[in-house]
């Protein structure tokens, strides 16, 4: 009979228990999604398609827009580059700009300023093929693009790469990605049409 008690008692307190812990468990707040206005941003500026001229803003960080996207006659030499890898039969010249509105990395980073190099960038054409950055051309104009980088707060820059393709195109996509400040990653995508310079 004492055992029985016992038993019961134990069955009354395991109930007890819980419920005690259920009724904790409703009783706690729930815990609520607040977006702040940058991550909003920085999402619609990812999903957003940019078009030539339209401007980029990471907003007290940089401004950047490709102003153009034109073919090129000139291709590297016989012994530059091995033709059998890879038939090239477009060459395109990315024409882009930027503007530091307030970048600076010498917290986080290697104290170098805000630059938009080949690294940032990845082109493709219609036909989905990945444009060579290495192929290897060069352009007179080559030779002062991206000059005066640096941490140069609102001084505009002008910067141009080729890509080579063995398929000719008359649409590009042109991706770019750049840590800001604070070692965030932002993303942009540009559809770009190919013009005569």
């Amino acid at each position: 009979m004492n055992f029985k008690k016992k038993k019961w008692t134990i069955f009354a307190l395991s109930v007890l228990l819980a419920g005690v812990i259920v009724s904790l468990f409703v009783m706690m707040p729930t815990k609520t999604n607040v977006f702040s206005p940058t991550s909003t941003q920085a999402n619609a500026a990812a999903n957003h398609i940019y078009r030539a001229g339209e401007i980029w803003k990471v907003d007290g960080e940089w401004e950047f827009t490709v102003n153009a996207v034109y073919p090129t006659t000139a291709r590297a030499a016989k012994n530059d580059y091995d033709s059998k890898v890879r038939q090239v039969n477009q060459v395109l010249v990315m024409d882009y700009s930027y503007r530091n509105t307030g970048f600076d990395d010498s917290q986080h980073g290697a104290g170098l300023g805000l630059e938009f190099s080949k690294a940032n960038f990845e082109v493709s054409n219609q036909h989905s093929q990945t444009g060579d950055a290495t192929y290897p051309v060069h352009l007179p104009s080559m030779e002062t693009s991206g000059s005066a980088l640096g941490n140069q707060d609102h001084r505009l820059q002008h910067g141009i790469w080729t890509y080579a393709f063995s398929e000719k195109s008359d649409t590009v996509t042109v991706y770019v990605s750049h840590y800001d400040s604070e070692l965030k990653l932002h993303e942009a995508t540009f559809v770009v049409p190919v013009t005569s310079k």
